[in-house]
């Protein structure tokens, strides 16, 4: 069963359909971020701008992608029109246990504090490449975020309760690394 959500649903866009895949209409879904891993227990996803809520059957790694057999989708003329739709996943299944990696939008909202320069800013955002994460921050004296690679030597201390992150950077790091 499909069903629309309300567009202000807290949902993070992390992929896109790119095909459909074989007869039975599964779909091949291509993750923005290659590096990071999608939550194990998956039940439900959202595809387009409607946020259009489908039932997930299963789903496996497949090349550089997801293979997604969803419950309402039997056919490929079913899959067929959502080819190049973005896809989304809802923002509360983002969440590590302890020991365990976390999700880059667990840190939405934290605060960022450099050893020596008080408070930097807020990550607003998050940018990823092939081989790193960025951390997107706004801050009050620049109209752009700043960009901060999100590296473990850098990270002195992350509080969940007080939504903070402490990070040692070399000197004069930001100034260089943001021009």
């Amino acid at each position: 069963m499909t069903k629309r959500i309300d567009s202000k649903e807290p949902a993070l866009k992390v992929g896109i359909v790119s095909k459909p895949h074989g007869i039975k209409g599964d779909l091949f879904i291509q993750p923005f971020n290659k590096l990071s891993s999608w939550p194990k227990n998956l039940d439900i996803i959202l595809i387009g701008k409607d946020f259009t809520s489908f039932e997930v059957e299963s789903y496996q790694s497949h090349k550089t992608g997801f293979l997604f057999k969803l419950k309402t989708i039997n056919h490929i003329d079913q899959s067929e029109p959502l080819k190049g739709e973005f896809v989304y996943l809802y923002k509360n299944i983002f969440f590590s246990q302890k020991d365990e990696s976390i999700y880059l939008s667990e840190l939405l909202g934290f605060q960022i504090e450099v050893l020596n320069k008080n408070l930097v800013g807020v990550i607003n955002s998050f940018k990823s490449t092939k081989f790193q994460d960025y951390l997107l921050v706004d801050t009050s004296h620049s109209k752009e975020s700043l960009t901060i690679p999100f590296v473990q030597d850098y990270i002195q201390k992350i509080d969940f309760l007080q939504k903070k992150i402490l990070l040692d950077l070399p000197e004069d790091f930001l100034e260089i690394f943001n021009d």
